[in-house]
């Protein structure tokens, strides 16, 4: 990892400034109510029930809510609406570019931020949904939080490098693997990027540095 770029970044983002930014765009609280509870934003992330409960509407409608507000916040940072959005994004950016375009967002978060709460992953996310140039993958059974580059890769290409990688590595040599191996037999020069695919994969148990 280039430690100086990623040193340079700590003094110049704000997740919560950023988050606040983006939330004030929203003219409805409980738009931003539902927002900032389905994503996680200031405390743990909640279900559709536990947001209609608490708000008096159906979880069809915080569904519908939260899909509508996302798509405005979406095609505002589009259209440079968002400023601190895009100014998180270029620096969320700069990192991912120093780790292969692909980062986990739990190791975003502890580059970022003091802790790395879950609260910083959430926020990091967040903004990895709505930026126009930064991919979101989400936490399932098959890959861990991440984002990248989307001008590089974009969601469906990652997930089936991925899953290449994950291949490559089970059945063609097996685990452990050094990465310039994986890579070689994967068929890329580019050993930093096969690292980073491996590291989002929840099916490698590690690689040997």
């Amino acid at each position: 990892m280039n430690k100086s770029s990623s040193a340079s970044s700590l003094a110049t983002i704000n997740l919560e400034e950023t988050i606040n930014s983006v939330l004030s765009s929203i003219e409805r609280e409980r738009e931003r109510e539902v927002v900032s509870r389905r994503f996680g934003l200031f405390d743990r992330k909640e279900t559709l029930e536990q947001i209609g409960e608490l708000l008096g509407i159906t979880r069809e409608r915080v569904r519908q809510l939260e899909k509508a507000i996302v798509s405005k916040l979406k095609s505002a940072a589009s259209a440079d609406k968002l400023p601190a959005l895009q100014e998180a994004q270029e620096i969320i950016l700069e990192i991912v570019h120093t780790n292969g375009d692909i980062m986990r967002i739990s190791q975003l978060a502890k580059l970022l931020t003091p802790e790395g709460t879950k609260i910083d992953q959430s926020r990091i996310g967040f903004i990895a949904e709505l930026a126009p140039n930064l991919i979101s993958i989400e936490e399932s059974d098959h890959f861990y939080a991440a984002t990248g580059d989307r001008q590089k890769y974009d969601e469906k290409t990652v997930r089936e490098q991925t899953a290449k990688v994950v291949e490559t590595i089970k059945k063609t040599i097996g685990e452990p693997a050094s990465i310039e191996k994986v890579a070689e037999v994967y068929g890329s020069e580019d050993t930093a990027h096969v690292a980073a695919l491996a590291s989002i994969s929840k099916h490698l148990a590690h690689l040997n540095d």
